[in-house]
């Protein structure tokens, strides 16, 4: 048996404001007061349906249709009445009541300029021209969305403070099989040529307060045969600690987090938050600072040849400055995404008779706003729908190189000296990122299952149960330096825990069973070995460890 429903609207009107106030169904009498809650926003419409069942349109003028019974919806037009005994939802009936709980707290509101409806979501104090109550379907590469997941968090440079949230910190990784196999061709490649390898040595010897000072004295001095060929040593005055891969990789690890902090004036925080950095415009004002970043394209380069990692995050367009690939509109989002969204919206939408604007910018110089041209008399040349596509061009262009196109060149000249350009070219900006930086992302899992026992300690030991719950205990600040301690370094190989680098190639993450429990843990850098007395307690244990991995910061001989 069907009914009938009355329609309350014409249909041109059901595709107008979607924020007129809908009356309720007669129908909805037999409803539950929840379903009259979810079904009240939509109008009915005169479409015969079978008993209990109830056809309403959506704000976009579709049909969908009530279940009055099983208090459901669905797309298509019921022709029987439904068997009670059934209660499995169609994948439609699923996806259509998800839509409605994700719709559930945003609101249709009047047509913007254009003459197109905007959604508020009163939840998150935002609005959006993408309807909640369709499906998800993102308008970004996924590399994009996993990307900017590594910009909205947060690093502070205070004293002595170090981030708390750096997992889940790099860039997305490329596709795995062809990176890692570029990976090795590229160090296979390095070998070959003979760099890093010697005969020669590079002898730097660093005072732990004038650390950047003794670096830039020492490394400028070397020609670029010395810095391609020599093999690296470092030592640190008043420490007897021998090289062996643990303070070179320390040194790298301290000289990148002084040199790249904003804190100098070389390099400042992008737009977007306060973990990624940039060249910085005021690093004109810098002494000798030309010299400064060449100094800081050779640590890039010195790291990368001796495969060590940096303690540093840099935006996007830094890393294609230095392979030398010009940038486009999608770089600019990890540069300023306010600037970004602005540009992006021009470009899809037609700005004809919309925006009064010339080919200029305003740029601060010494506190002062003066107006730019972005080419010759392009104060004079408004901006339209024609020539719009040259405009976001140039202002890209003047928004990633303003105020450091020199800087970048000789950082890029810096670079080059240390290694051959041809060799880093087989790399684009996401794989440099993850060669020169690592991955922060701490895997207990992987860290656990790549670790090795020496001394009588296996996995199943107490102490060692005791070891990996500390590890557990402890925030993501203490992990980090735990690993720091043990290691030189707190970022891990793109590969994982099963590519920690020791003195002579990859070396595990090593637990020896040495010392009394009166002692402290201590560690060997260039072996990545923790010594873990046997203490006698859990409390012991945690209390011992965090005491080694806050305080202790020095190298010693055995």
């Amino acid at each position: 048996m069907c009914v009938c429903v009355c329609a309350r609207a014409q249909v041109p009107q059901l595709r107008s404001m979607a924020t007129s106030l809908f009356a309720p169904c007669h129908l909805c009498a037999m409803t539950s007061a929840a379903t009259r809650e979810w079904t009240s926003h939509y109008r009915p419409v005169s479409v015969c349906v079978c008993v209990y069942w109830e056809a309403r349109i959506d704000s976009h003028g579709r049909i969908f249709y009530v279940d009055h019974v099983n208090r459901t919806t669905t797309w298509q037009r019921p022709t029987a009445p439904p068997a009670p005994q059934t209660l499995q939802r169609s994948n439609s009936i699923q996806q259509m009541e998800q839509l409605n709980r994700r719709s559930e707290h945003a609101d249709d509101r009047t047509p913007n300029m254009s003459g197109g409806p905007f959604f508020v979501d009163h939840n998150c104090r935002a609005t959006t021209f993408i309807d909640p109550r369709l499906p998800l379907q993102s308008t970004r590469p996924p590399s994009v969305l996993a990307h900017r997941q590594h910009l909205t968090r947060q690093r502070s440079h205070s004293a002595g403070e170090v981030s708390t949230q750096r997992a889940n910190a790099r860039a997305p990784a490329p596709y795995k099989r062809d990176f890692e196999a570029k990976l090795r061709n590229f160090y296979r490649k390095l070998e070959t040529k003979g760099y890093g390898q010697g005969p020669g040595k590079l002898k730097l010897i660093i005072r732990r307060d004038h650390l950047l000072e003794d670096a830039f004295n020492q490394i400028m001095c070397y020609s670029r045969k010395d810095l391609q060929r020599s093999k690296l040593y470092v030592s640190f005055v008043g420490e007897e600690g021998l090289d062996y891969s643990g303070p070179s990789r320390e040194f790298f690890f301290l000289v990148s987090r002084e040199l790249f902090n904003p804190y100098y004036g070389l390099f400042e925080y992008s737009a977007n938050d306060t973990y990624t950095v940039q060249i910085s415009p005021m690093s004109a004002f810098v002494d000798n600072h030309h010299e400064w970043f060449r100094f800081s394209g050779r640590i890039l380069g010195l790291a990368l040849i001796h495969q060590y990692l940096l303690d540093a995050f840099f935006t996007r367009p830094f890393y294609k400055g230095l392979l030398r690939i010009p940038c486009d509109l999608s770089d600019l989002e990890y540069l300023d995404e306010e600037f970004h969204q602005s540009l992006q919206w021009m470009k899809d939408n037609d700005i004809e008779d919309m925006l009064d604007l010339t080919f200029t910018v305003n740029e601060e110089v010494f506190g002062q706003i003066t107006e730019r041209e972005l080419k010759p008399g392009g104060a004079n040349i408004p901006v339209s729908e024609k020539n719009k596509k040259e405009y976001i061009e140039r202002m890209v262009k003047w928004r990633i190189e303003r105020g450091v196109v020199q800087q970048t060149e000789s950082l890029v000249r810096g670079f080059y000296e240390v290694v051959d350009a041809r060799l880093v070219s087989v790399f684009d900006a996401r794989e440099l990122e993850l060669v020169i930086a690592g991955t922060a992302e701490i895997d207990l899992s992987d860290w656990r299952n790549n670790t090795e026992y020496r001394g009588g300690y296996h996995d199943n030991h107490i102490v060692i149960r005791w070891f990996w719950a500390a590890v557990e205990r402890f925030n993501n600040e203490q992990r980090l330096r735990l690993l720091q301690f043990v290691t030189g370094t707190s970022s891990i190989p793109y590969e994982g825990f099963a590519s920690l680098r020791g003195s002579n190639g990859p070396r595990r993450f090593c637990v020896e069973k040495w010392g009394k429990v009166t002692s402290l843990p201590r560690a060997h850098t260039c072996f990545n070995r923790l010594d873990l007395p046997p203490y006698p307690s859990f409390s012991m244990l945690y209390e011992k460890m965090l005491t080694a991995v806050e305080e202790t910061s020095t190298f010693g001989l055995e």
